[in-house]
C-alpha cells in the first residue's frame, strides 16, 4: 500500500503575495477555494519541480458590488509543486477580466435568425445585438428573460422591416427619378391635370372650358403638388437644381 502523502505546506514569492494582497473581494473568495484544496492535490504533487497553472473560475454573487454581480471571477496562479521537500511555492497570481453572463441560448439562437432574416449586409447587428442583451453589468444593470425576450422579439420584427424595405427599394427608383427635379414632377402633375381636362371637356363639350374644367383640375394639381412635397420629406430627396439655376450660381 502506497504512502499517503503529507499536505503540502504552502509558501509564497513577493511578487505573488504582494498581488493576493491587492485583489479585490471577489478575487480574494475564489484564490481561497483554490489555495485550501492545494496542500492535498495529488494533480499538484505529480508536477514536482514543474511550473503548473491552474485556471480558477468562480461566480460573482457578492450583491454589495452591483458591477459584476452574474459574472465570473477568473484566476490564473502560477505554482511549483516539491512534494519531496512537503512544499508547493506560489510564484504568481494573475486576475484576468470578469466573464460576463451570456444571454441564454434561447435568445441566443432567436437573435442569430433576427440577423440572417436582416440581410448579409447587417451581420454587424449580431454584436449590437448581442451587447443589448447582455446590457451594462459594469452599471449593475443585466435585462431580466422577459425583457431579453421582448428585446428579441424587437429584433425579429426589425429584421422582417429591413428585408421588406430591401425588397421594396427598386419599386421606388423610377419615382425618386420623377421627384429629384421640380421639372419631372411638374411635366407628371401637368399631364395628369391635362388628362383630366380633355376627359371632362370630352365628356360635356368645349363649354366646359369655362364652367367645369377649373376647379377639379385645380383641386388634382394642388394634390399632386403636396403629394410630392410629402414623398420628397419622407424619402429624404433634394430637388436638384435646374440648368438655369446652376448656370446661375
Amino acid at each position: 500500500m502506497k504512502n499517503k502523502l503529507p499536505p503540502l505546506e504552502i509558501t509564497w514569492s513577493e511578487s505573488a503575495l504582494r498581488s493576493y494582497k491587492e485583489l479585490d473581494p471577489d478575487g480574494l473568495s475564489a484564490a481561497r477555494s483554490v489555495l485550501r484544496g492545494l496542500p492535498e492535490s495529488k494533480v499538484v504533487a505529480g508536477f514536482s519541480g514543474k511550473s503548473l497553472r491552474i485556471m480558477c473560475k468562480q461566480e460573482v454573487i457578492d450583491a454589495t458590488d452591483p458591477a459584476t454581480v452574474g459574472a465570473t471571477t477568473r484566476l490564473v496562479l502560477t505554482v511549483v509543486p516539491f512534494p519531496q521537500l512537503g512544499l508547493v511555492r506560489i510564484m504568481s497570481i494573475e486576475q484576468l477580466p470578469p466573464e460576463l453572463p451570456k444571454p441564454p441560448r434561447g435568445a441566443r439562437s432567436a437573435m442569430g435568425i433576427a440577423v440572417r432574416v436582416a440581410g448579409p449586409t447587417r451581420a454587424h447587428l449580431r454584436n449590437e445585438w448581442l451587447t443589448l442583451l447582455i446590457g451594462c453589468p459594469e452599471d449593475g444593470w443585466t435585462p431580466s428573460l422577459t425583457a431579453q425576450r421582448l428585446m428579441v422579439l424587437g429584433f425579429l420584427v426589425a429584421s422582417i422591416r429591413m428585408r421588406l424595405h430591401d425588397v421594396a427599394r427598386p419599386a421606388w427608383r423610377p419615382l425618386d427619378w420623377l421627384l429629384k427635379k421640380a421639372s419631372r414632377t411638374s411635366g407628371v402633375i401637368t399631364a395628369v391635370v391635362g388628362a383630366q381636362a380633355i376627359y371632362i371637356v370630352g365628356h360635356q363639350g368645349l363649354g366646359a372650358l369655362v364652367t367645369d374644367v377649373w376647379e377639379p383640375c385645380a383641386v388634382a394639381g394642388a394634390s399632386l403638388y403636396g403629394l410630392a412635397c410629402w414623398l420628397r420629406r419622407v424619402r429624404g430627396i433634394a430637388v436638384e437644381p435646374s440648368g438655369h439655376e446652376a448656370a446661375d450660381e
